[in-house]
């Protein structure tokens, strides 16, 4: 077997989608050469490029095994950095081996023009990253959530008082409701999509701090939430005098056999930025009610106010022992620039690529 890097392509992509039917069945995003388009084709930071792991000669050669290389634009008070994030590693069940690995994993920190690498592998593959690879490991995501209904949230475990549960779990929903009636007061909250030069402005506002942050400008702003073939974004925006301060882009989705309503990415800014964040999860409570979603969860990492935002109430923070995944973020500067310290990142899930 050899290992090729190239930029992905239509062919390439169409490739992927064959090689992810075997590992996660037809239906699965990644193996749906539209999404797959999308996501390695479509990204305004540039296209994705991939070590392949090819097996064969001539015109019997086959894609066996991946891993995609997504470009990230990252921007602080600093200035400007690039990034890839690695995603979608992938070997077929027939060619799995730790030689197969190993020999994927040759390029990981190997690229032209970057200056970070990071990444967010889940609990089966983040020893291999840490302890083969030997990875930094620079914290996990903090999980923050707000539960809706108690009764899909015990599970099993208290079968017999699910009952009572459930009509405690109205309650509770009529609690937060009231809880939060007050927080959208002088905010305005439409879908109406902002210009670019106004998603430009409150791009403007997030990377002003030391840490680096991914770039909320309009073209990713529209490719990540309003063009992609799969995930549908309900995307709420906030206006004080008819001036963009905020955005909330969330998603339903099943997980952990659980109906969660998915706060993907909050945005908030000016001089009322609490309370503009806080506008925003109500608005997003509310909704996750009449979708009937068992609860409201996001991960951030980081302490700018892009994670803020996502920490405010209804939110809380949810205790490490409660949390389905430990969400490490590993990461290292690849660059001479700016030197030899631990990257200090602020990240929410729209700079990474699960949801």
């Amino acid at each position: 077997m050899e290992v090729t890097r190239s930029v992905v392509d239509d062919d390439l992509a169409a490739a992927f989608a064959r090689l992810s039917v075997a590992e996660y069945g037809a239906d699965a995003p990644v193996a749906d050469p539209a999404h797959l388009r999308w996501k390695f084709l479509g990204d305004p930071a540039g296209r994705a490029f991939a070590d392949t792991l090819i097996e064969g000669v001539g015109g019997e050669r086959e894609v066996v095994g991946r891993i995609v290389f997504e470009p990230r634009v990252l921007r602080s008070a600093a200035g400007e950095r690039h990034a890839v994030n690695p995603i979608d590693l992938l070997i077929h069940p027939g060619y799995r081996s730790p030689r197969a690995f190993l020999q994927l994993m040759r390029g990981l920190r190997e690229h032209d023009g970057v200056d970070l690498v990071y990444l967010a592998p889940n609990d089966t593959s983040a020893p291999l990253y840490e302890r083969v690879l030997k990875f930094n490991q620079i914290g996990t995501f903090m999980l923050t959530g707000a539960p809706l209904r108690p009764d899909r949230l015990l599970g099993g475990r208290l079968r017999a008082l699910r009952p009572l549960t459930r009509v405690g779990g109205a309650g509770w929903r009529a609690v937060m409701r009231a809880a939060t009636c007050r927080a959208g007061r002088g905010i305005d909250l439409t879908d109406e999509v902002p210009d670019a030069e106004a998603l430009d402005r409150l791009a403007a506002t997030v990377a002003t701090e030391d840490e680096w942050v991914g770039s909320r400008d309009h073209a990713f702003h529209q490719w990540r939430f309003h063009q992609g073939p799969r995930f549908k974004y309900r995307v709420r925006y906030a206006r004080v005098d008819g001036e963009l301060v905020g955005y909330l882009a969330a998603r339903v989705a099943d997980f952990e056999g659980l109906r969660a309503c998915v706060v993907v990415d909050c945005v908030a800014a000016g001089s009322k930025e609490a309370r503009v964040a806080r506008a925003l999860l109500a608005d997003v409570l509310r909704w996750a009610i009449v979708e009937r979603a068992d609860l409201i969860a996001a991960l951030s990492f980081g302490e700018t106010r892009l994670t803020r935002s996502l920490r405010r109430f209804p939110m809380l923070r949810v205790p490490n022992r409660f949390s389905p995944q430990q969400a490490t973020l590993l990461a290292e500067w690849i660059s001479d620039a700016p030197g030899d310290a631990a990257p200090k990142l602020s990240l929410t899930l729209a700079d990474m690529d699960v949801f």
